[in-house]
């Protein structure tokens, strides 16, 4: 490795580096301002170790600028550790201006201008200190206007008998010159060989538990992950083929068996023939020959479907092998991937600073739930939104000090930034402040303005709706436009990047008392769970996180409403679209068709409807981009690998909502027929979700049904009611489907009862005993499909 390279990459090493302990120093120098008396000691520590780490760091590196502003305030540090009282807001400006201008110097190594700005600004600190100094000693101190107000003076014994901290270097790779430390006046240093002990020296600092890692490089190593969520579809969809392919030989054994009986009749009769009649007996010997093969044949076919039912059954093995270890090391990825949330808010004090003294508001700024790990990359896309929510706080919430004093409030507003863990693996980010709140009717000015309504019409306007103007593009309040606000763009992106994390925002007013911004967002960006649909046979990807129902509609219950097709969910009218229409594609369903699959979707607080061909199934997908040259196709967001080469589109939620709301899509409608009411079904179904799903299907199917928990009470309701049909699953306590079947079949009263057995139990075994104990029909809940449930019930009814 030559030299260049060598620096090349210490440089890099010293911007991570840098990043993090500038940060920690920043915020420390907040939290110095607010400090008073002992308090100060462990934040001035912490300050004096950071700066003493990054001046060795820097001088290795050759940031010579760096070092000497690093060395000049370990000396200002080094008094202020003897005397907190000499800290004041002249110092911190300057400290934090100096911040800024490090970080730009470490991004532009080789621009001469921030060197020069940052040996001026040390300067600067130290004549601000060397006019502290001048003063009287801390006892005496006349305070100045900008001046931190100092605390009761500390006794000489206690200066003398208190241990100074021996400071562990960790991180400096050239050790530091000796630098004696600089007193100020009235203050009596103790040497510090007066000062050993044991029991006063710190611990040195332990090695972490964590280690660096290329952001690239991990992006990289979660993408792979995800991607292995495509080898489980593979490997599932390879085992149906090895189960599809075990049917057929099945059908084939069972047509050889047949046919061999066939040719063991014949064979009977025209032996028969032969001895009556004293013909040849070359057929009889020709058909023997044939029935031998058969019997060969018939042999090898069990010999096959034992092999292939051994294979399928280990491979079902491996495969459950398999799906464990591709989703633990997926969750052990995701995992790697978590980041505090400090790892973000620690950027905001500092910027917090600046905003109060650019707007005049004071504000005492807090951060909470900074230990709360989320992932990564939502961390990088929450920083524009929670940056834009604070400076609105500051900007717009915050009242100045002469007001708040007038409203009976303290001078100094509050700011806080919290995260907290909710159920479900999810996080509320909340922005919350203490000012004059969101003035409502000034908003309703602005929409009247604006939005081309009477202000009579703007009056009737709920909160709510009101609030809604807020997150409008290019919707503002502010008449003037700032360096911080006004144009009217950043709620709309705010709501438009947490909804595409898969989250929500919503609005807490309180007017005069503050405002609280809620987002609720999911921990990990996973790889995407999709609900897979048909429309005009085509096959799309529909984002769960946008999924809220989904069930099966008669046709007859879409209505129109102002000439807009609508259908009621939860005692609501939502607009409704066929997927086909919104596409552009042809229907695959005929217009007889009644029963139709409906999905209700939300993004926002907004809902509606789509109605597609059939629910196929819920599946977890890797969501592949569209490229360069598709980067915008309407209504789809990207591609989901299936298998090993299909593709399937994803759809674009937020396009769709609009599309539907916007009246762009349409819906076949035909009239109203309720055939079905009538007849009744009874469901045994011992699980409470799959009892809601097929009651679901089936009454809106237009069927009267009733439901049991399991096989012993599905007896008991079919002995003591009348009904048309029973729906029932295999695995049930007390008595299971079979057994039920079979009491259904011996009971007289019941026996011409048609019976549907639907289960998870897909092995051959399995159906041949339902078909042994009476079922008329056996539904496998991996392949289930709701309309193959109500085309079976259509048929044996």
């Amino acid at each position: 490795m030559d030299k260049n390279e060598l620096t090349t990459r210490l440089r890099q090493a010293f911007r991570l580096e840098s990043e993090e302990r500038l940060i920690s120093i920043s915020n420390k120098l907040f939290e110095l301002e607010k400090a008073k008396g002992e308090s100060r000691d462990p934040l001035l520590e912490v300050i004096f170790r950071d700066a003493h780490s990054l001046k060795g760091a820097a001088r290795a590196v050759s940031f010579n600028s760096i070092e000497n502003f690093f060395q000049m305030v370990e000396d200002v540090f080094g008094a202020m550790k003897n005397d907190p009282d000499l800290y004041s807001k002249r110092i911190a400006d300057l400290l934090q201006q100096g911040i800024t201008v490090i970080e730009k110097h470490v991004a532009e190594p080789d621009n001469p201008d921030m060197a020069v700005k940052l040996d001026e600004l040390g300067e600067d600190i130290c004549l601000a200190l060397d006019e502290i100094l001048s003063q009287p000693p801390s006892g005496s101190v006349v305070n100045k206007e900008n001046d931190v107000s100092p605390d009761e003076e500390i006794p000489d014994d206690e200066i003398a008998t208190k241990p100074e901290p021996v400071v562990e270097d960790v991180c400096e790779v050239t050790p530091p010159e000796p630098k004696k430390p600089i007193a100020p006046k009235g203050i009596k240093t103790e040497p510090k060989t007066a000062r050993s002990g044991k029991a006063n020296r710190p611990m040195p600092a332990q090695g972490g538990g964590s280690v660096r890692i290329n952001r690239g490089k991990m992006d990289k190593l979660i993408y792979n992950a995800e991607e292995m969520v495509s080898l489980k579809q593979l490997f599932a969809s390879g085992n149906k083929a090895k189960v599809d392919l075990l049917d057929e030989i099945h059908g084939l054994r069972s047509a050889n068996f047949q046919l061999t009986g066939i040719l063991n009749s014949l064979n009977r009769d025209i032996r028969f023939l032969v001895e009556t009649a004293g013909l040849s007996n070359a057929p009889v010997e020709d058909i023997d020959l044939a029935i031998d093969i058969l019997h060969m044949t018939n042999k090898r076919f069990n010999q096959f479907e034992s092999r292939v039912s051994d294979i399928i059954r280990k491979e079902e093995l491996s495969m459950h092998e398999v799906d464990k270890l591709i989703d633990d090391s997926l969750e052990n990825v995701r995992d790697i991937a978590l980041q505090p949330f400090a790892a973000l808010a620690d950027t905001y004090p500092r910027m917090m600073r600046d905003l109060a003294q650019e707007t005049g508001h004071p504000v005492n700024f807090e951060v909470s739930g900074g230990n709360l790990e989320i992932d990564r990359r939502i961390l990088d896309q929450l920083n524009y939104p929670i940056i834009h929510l604070l400076r609105n706080a500051v900007d717009h919430g915050i009242e100045s000090a002469e007001e708040r004093e007038q409203a009976g409030k303290s001078a100094c507003g509050n700011v806080s930034l919290e995260a907290v863990a909710v159920e479900g693996k999810k996080v509320q980010i909340i922005v919350k402040d203490d000012g004059r709140g969101i003035d409502l009717n000034s908003i309703r000015e602005k929409i009247a303005l604006t939005d081309n309504i009477s202000a009579e019409d703007a009056a009737e306007l709920t909160d709510k709706q009101i609030l809604e103007y807020i997150f409008l593009s290019g919707f503002s309040t502010t008449s003037i436009i700032t360096s911080i606000s006004g144009r009217g763009l950043g709620m709309s992106i705010v709501r438009e990047t947490v909804e595409n994390l898969g989250g929500t925002i919503k609005i807490e007013n309180n007017p005069g008392m503050g405002s609280e911004f809620i987002l609720d967002l999911p921990v990990s960006l996973s790889s995407m769970k999709g609900v897979f649909v048909e429309a005009g046979k085509v096959m799309f990807a529909v984002p769960l996180i946008f999924v809220r129902y989904a069930s099966r509609v008669c046709q007859t219950d879409i209505e129109n409403i102002n000439g807009k097709p609508t259908w009621s969910y939860r005692g609501k009218s939502i607009p409704v679209a066929e997927l086909t229409s919104l596409m552009d594609i042809p229907s695959g369903i005929s217009l007889e068709e009644q029963l139709r699959s409906i999905l209700v979707i939300k993004v926002g607080d907004v809902e509606a409807a789509i109605i597609v061909d059939r629910v196929i199934e819920e599946v977890e997908i890797t969501v592949k981009p569209m490229g360069k040259l598709l980067r915008k196709v309407p209504n789809i967001s990207g591609a989901a690998v299936i298998g090993a080469d299909e593709l399937v589109p994803v759809i674009n939620v937020r396009d769709l909502m609009q599309s539907i709301v916007g009246g762009r899509g349409s819906v076949t409608m035909v009239s109203k027929n309720k055939e079905n009411t009538s007849l009744s079904i009874l469901v045994a179904e011992d699980s409470i979700t799959t009892r809601m799903l097929l009651t679901s299907i089936l009454e809106s199917a237009g069927y009267e049904v009733e439901t049991a928990i399991d096989g012993q009470d599905a007896l008991y309701k079919l002995r003591a009611g009348k009904y048309d049909m029973l729906v029932s699953d295999v695995e049930m306590p007390r008595m299971n489907g079979f057994e039920l079947t079979e009491k259904v079949r011996s009971d007289d009263k019941l026996s011409d009862l048609p019976v549907i057995l639907c289960t998870t139990l897909s092995r051959r075994e399995d159906r041949e005993r339902g078909v042994q104990v009476g079922a008329n029909a056996y539904l496998t809940k991996k392949n289930f499909e709701q309309s193959n449930l109500l085309e079976t019930v259509d048929r044996l009814i």
